[in-house]
């Protein structure tokens, strides 16, 4: 019973909150609300708005998958989300969830997915310059950028810096012309 004394749910689990006759009630109240017929195993009570399910636990309502991880003896840290893998929010087996970071749930998401596709199709950048191989290069972040885009922003910055009386490296041209005659 020694992973139930840390932070579940977003609160901590005192060891005596859910002990061995406490953890068979309430596996045998979650295990009756599910449906086990698939591959997926869909919670059938209580759902949030978002279509996640939710059970009532210590008078507050807690997320099925994450009491399902709990009850398969994998809780979930508070700083960590709960990953459908079968991308099925209902799906309560414990097979087809997995503890992630925030930013690899988001990632691995459907939301991350959507993004992904709309820019694989886009065939111009905002300004309207084609996107192709010779065009477009990928940043660090996976992300990919219009280089006609960032040569017009870097030759746009350099302008300014001229007429500020600035060189391309932020420095006056007085300042730059005493660290000449300082070499």
């Amino acid at each position: 019973m020694r992973y139930l004394d840390y932070h579940v749910f977003g609160f901590e689990v005192p060891v005596t909150a859910l002990d061995k006759a406490g953890l068979v009630a309430l596996a045998d109240r979650f295990w009756r609300k599910v449906d086990k017929s698939g591959s997926c195993w869909l919670w059938t009570a209580s759902t949030n708005g978002n279509g996640y399910g939710q059970i009532w636990l210590d008078g507050k309502l807690r997320p099925a998958h994450r009491v399902s991880l709990l009850l398969a003896g994998r809780p979930v840290p508070t700083e960590l989300h709960v990953d459908h893998l079968c991308r099925t929010p209902l799906c309560v087996n414990p097979a087809h969830l997995e503890a992630v970071t925030l930013a690899e749930n988001t990632r691995r998401g459907l939301a991350g997915y959507h993004v992904k596709v709309r820019a694989a199709q886009l065939t111009a950048c905002k300004n309207g310059h084609e996107i192709n191989a010779t065009n477009t290069y990928t940043r660090k972040d996976g992300r990919r950028q219009c280089r006609a885009c960032k040569n017009e922003r870097d030759e746009a910055k350099r302008s300014a810096n001229v007429a500020a009386g600035l060189t391309t490296h932020g420095l006056t041209r007085q300042r730059m012309a005493g660290r000449a005659s300082n070499v």
